[in-house]
């Protein structure tokens, strides 16, 4: 006795349509990673990475699918013409264009690039079976000659009119076809293309293609433009409880969720890009040749002021970034009350530490510190702490810097002490922070000494950081330490601004 758990008319509609309507899926799928693969670099969010990384996971399970279906097809009869197990056999040909991914996304991560063997290994295999396929639904007929020719869909209307499965088909083929075209002219702009096109330049017709191409090439978005930022102060104030938050804390992912929840994004100002450029001239100036081993040093050596701050930046590198972004929001809180904050550094050098706060809270692996998450958290439970000691509540970000830097701030007690890891057992971040804080505020160049020393902070990360985690960066929109990476390695006009 046969017990189906799907009602007869819904499996008869299946067994019908079921492969028309996979088909349909996996050029759907296609769609979205040519549309959408190569647009990860200038649209940073968590909503693209999932829908491509989504859509490409699940894009090669249907196909596998796919052609498990193809393969019960019974084979061709000499003595009996059967046009619908033609029209499904035609699908074959058709997955095989689907099976190579788009060019726009040929491969989503450098994981899949070091699999290069392993993904060729079941390309042939699929292929192989494909072709299977063709030769088994292989009649000599005027239909299974269109097999090879995919790009003549039009023939199948004329030579079947009217017939639902060859209109589907049909549609289909020229789907596949304007994606391919799509594609190609896609090409041309690409910065392969250009550089190609200006090595084989004494080549006829290459200069006019260049004056072209070029100009449109160079107005094409290329990263997101955008500068994340954190804000380790507000974080703490604007701290809630999460719903679930047993559950997510059991998993792991409370802290996570709440982090990435406060972290925003502005786009990035052409004032802070010119900042940039002028202080690592400034820092390249101290360095010379020597290879990117300071996080500040260069930088208070250039303001004359390297004795008096050089124990902030030889703390451990997270440490560090701690200290000075606390210590740089109670600056920037204290010149507002006394309206220096008209100097443009001010703003720049909040925006530098807050992109740094990011990296050490959300992309600890691009600093090179295994520490990173135990020193974010246990300055996220010094600041929580001190706020639940205070009667009254802290409104802001102002009220809680006044506090940081004009109160005494108590030691840790013993069992404050015992409950510490080996990392920050004999750290007292906050008092740190207060003493650079309040150091600062005497130099009449503070934002000077700031901006250059979170930059050069930024230059080290960048130069320090592995590879494979810029690479990793580029496909999520790009990022400020990524393209100050470049800037560090390229050997020519490195101090070129441009968008």
């Amino acid at each position: 006795m046969n017990i189906s758990i799907i009602p007869g008319q819904l499996q008869d509609l299946w067994d019908l349509w079921g492969l028309e309507v996979l088909m349909l899926l996996s050029f759907t799928m296609q769609v979205i990673l040519t549309v959408f693969g190569s647009r990860r670099k200038d649209i940073p969010g968590m909503w693209i990475r999932f829908t491509v990384w989504f859509t490409y996971l699940l894009s090669s399970s249907l196909t596998k699918i796919i052609i498990g279906k193809l393969t019960v097809i019974p084979g061709s009869d000499p003595g009996e013409r059967n046009i619908r197990r033609e029209l499904k056999a035609m699908f074959a040909p058709l997955l095989l264009v689907q099976i190579g991914n788009p060019d726009a996304i040929t491969a989503y991560s450098i994981e899949d690039n070091r699999l290069g063997l392993r993904q060729l290994l079941s390309l042939v295999l699929q292929v192989a079976v494909v072709i299977w396929i063709v030769v088994k639904s292989w009649t000599h007929s005027k239909l299974s000659y269109l097999y090879l020719p995919l790009f003549v869909s039009g023939l199948i209307k004329g030579a079947f009119p009217h017939h639902w499965k060859a209109s589907f088909i049909e549609a289909m083929l020229a789907g596949a076809v304007l994606m391919e075209i799509y594609q190609i002219a896609q090409l041309p702009f690409t910065d392969w293309a250009i550089i190609q096109i200006i090595k084989h330049q004494n080549l006829p017709l290459m200069i006019p293609f260049l004056r072209i191409l070029g100009p449109q090439a160079s107005n094409r978005k290329r990263w997101s433009n955008t500068l994340a930022q954190f804000n380790l102060l507000s974080f703490c104030l604007h701290d809630k409880p999460l719903k679930c938050r047993k559950i997510l804390k059991f998993r792991g992912l409370g802290m996570g969720l709440k982090k990435n929840k406060s972290r925003t994004r502005i786009p990035f100002p052409q004032e802070l890009k010119v900042l940039m450029v002028e202080e690592m001239r400034g820092i390249d100036r101290e360095r010379g040749l020597k290879p990117f081993n300071q996080r500040g040093e260069w930088s208070l050596g250039r303001y004359g002021c390297l004795s008096e701050f050089k124990w902030s930046v030889k703390r451990d590198f997270d440490k560090s970034i701690t200290i000075w972004h606390i210590a740089t929001d109670i600056c920037y809180y204290s010149d507002s009350q006394t309206n220096n904050a008209a100097n443009p550094k001010t703003q720049m050098a909040k925006l530098l530490s807050n992109y740094m706060m990011y990296l050490l809270a959300l992309r600890p692996h691009m600093l090179s510190m295994t520490t990173a998450k135990i020193i974010f958290q246990h300055a996220f439970d010094k600041l929580k702490a001190l706020l639940s000691q205070k009667e009254e509540p802290i409104k802001d970000e102002k009220d809680l810097c006044k506090i940081l830097r004009m109160e005494w701030l108590p030691q840790y007690s013993i069992s404050e002490r015992k409950s510490e890891t080996v990392v920050t057992s004999k750290w007292h971040m906050l008092r740190d922070a207060q003493r650079l804080a309040r150091n600062l505020m005497l130099k009449e160049n503070k934002w000077q000494i700031i901006c250059s020393v979170w930059v050069e902070m930024l230059c080290y990360a960048a130069a320090n950081c592995s590879i494979d985690y810029h690479s990793e960066q580029i496909r999520r929109g790009g990022g400020l330490i990524t393209h100050i990476w470049i800037m560090l390695a390229h050997k020519t006009d490195k101090y070129h601004i441009s968008d």
